[in-house]
């Protein structure tokens, strides 16, 4: 059985930059592969362990950085590990989330 899930599709809630996020909810319209039109995620690569609550799924989380910086969040606010990233990114990811969350990351 999966964690529960928890899906934010308002651009209008509020979010601490201070504090990392649970990496269990699904970012909506904060992930590229969101689709606003339709409230739902596109399912481009499959289907998402953020909104299946499965954890063989894939994590297809992919920050949508305008939505992000129009919100004061960091380009890896919703990523929950740097083993989510591509080689190049994780030492920026590490640097940076250390930064803001301290050991928190």
């Amino acid at each position: 059985m999966g964690k529960q899930i928890n899906f934010f599709i308002s651009e209008d809630m509020e979010w601490d930059k201070n504090k990392k996020p649970p990496e269990n909810i699904c970012p909506s319209v904060f992930c590229f592969l969101w689709s606003e039109s339709n409230s739902k995620c596109r399912e481009t690569f499959g289907k998402c362990r953020r909104a299946t609550g499965n954890n063989n799924d894939a994590d297809y989380y992919e920050p949508c950085e305008p939505k992000l910086d129009k919100h004061g969040l960091p380009w890896f606010y919703f990523i929950a590990s740097e083993k989510n990233l591509v080689d190049e990114l994780q030492e920026d990811y590490l640097r940076e989330s250390k930064k803001l969350w301290g050991d928190d990351k």
